[in-house]
């Protein structure tokens, strides 16, 4: 009898959500028929995979692999999210001036700022390294609405952001 009536309401529970989950799935099977989503997904799943495998690792990667000393790149660390913030400000001011060009000028500095970290060998190019890295960091976190704002525009602007979000998180997580 628990099981019946479990079973029951899960059921309706299903079915009323169904009519919503549905449109999301008919949005995303509309978005996966355009090869420019495709292009702008695998995209954004590589620069989150690059943005977070350098941010994880970026502690160990100075303290061991390039012999700083802790209490240097703890400071050097907060510099850089200290910098992320502010640039969250000016980029959002820069996607809308230069849209989709300004959010591709981000992924080229992205990998600059990747380059930088290979001569790191004391403070001063570790410092170099950390302001590119903060930079850049804090222009990748407001890319995704702007990149979805500006290509498909207003219209399921929630949706989009956040499928377009999910890449991105799966970027990050891989």
């Amino acid at each position: 009898l628990f099981r019946g009536r479990l079973a029951d309401s899960s059921h309706r529970a299903m079915v009323s959500a169904g009519g919503r989950t549905s449109g999301v799935w008919r949005h995303f099977h509309g978005l996966c028929t355009d090869r420019a989503f495709w292009m702008m997904a695998i995209g954004v799943f590589f620069i989150g995979a690059v943005d977070m495998g350098m941010l994880q690792n970026q502690v160990l990667f100075l303290q061991v692999d390039k012999g700083l000393d802790i209490t240097t790149v703890a400071w050097a660390t907060s510099m850089l999210a200290g910098i992320g913030v502010a640039a969250k400000v000016i980029f959002g001011w820069f996607y809308d001036r230069y849209s989709i060009r300004g959010i591709m000028l981000t992924y080229l500095l992205l990998a600059v700022s990747v380059l930088l970290a290979f001569p790191v060998a004391g403070v001063t190019s570790m410092f170099i390294f950390m302001v590119a890295r903060g930079v850049v960091h804090g222009g990748l976190i407001v890319e995704v609405p702007v990149l979805t704002k500006h290509y498909y525009g207003r219209e399921n602007l929630g949706l989009n952001m956040g499928i377009m979000a999910a890449f991105l998180q799966l970027g990050m997580a891989f």
